[in-house]
């Protein structure tokens, strides 16, 4: 697959070398089913000049929502409604869901962490509602 020339795939790509930093990009279906996040890593050739030159990424996919299944189970368990989100760029922060309880938030916790440059928001919610602020502090912070 050349995913200089592939659509969709081309911009984050080149991102990722221009800038030499992992990129992210999700959700998509994978062919064996379920859904995947990418993972590209750009990897760089040093030249006799002492320059760098591209020479392809270390890729790897990750299933969703499955590596997040514990987590997702622990906060149902604890009575939290949940929704996880992922930006599609590093430059751009449209979040694409990745899971979610399936309820309509009002008045939720959120808390947004970037590894790799890439931005994801954990939103929570009480199913019984919020009861004071400090309630709402302690799940993002404990």
């Amino acid at each position: 697959m050349d995913l200089m020339s592939d659509g969709p795939r081309t911009q984050i790509c080149e991102y990722g070398i221009e800038h030499n930093m992992v990129t992210f990009q999700s959700p998509f279906t994978l062919s064996q089913g379920g859904q995947g996040i990418v993972v590209r890593n750009p990897g760089f050739l040093e030249d006799p000049d002492g320059g760098q030159r591209f020479w392809g990424f270390t890729i790897a996919i990750i299933r969703v929502p499955d590596i997040f299944r514990d987590t997702i189970d622990s906060l149902t368990q604890f009575g939290f409604y949940y929704r996880l989100s992922v930006a599609t760029m590093p430059t751009d922060l449209n979040y694409n869901l990745i899971d979610s309880s399936g309820v309509a938030f009002t008045d939720a916790a959120s808390f947004t962490v970037a590894p790799g440059n890439c931005s994801w928001k954990l939103e929570v919610m009480p199913i019984d509602g919020l009861e004071d602020e400090t309630h709402h502090n302690l799940i993002l912070f404990s």
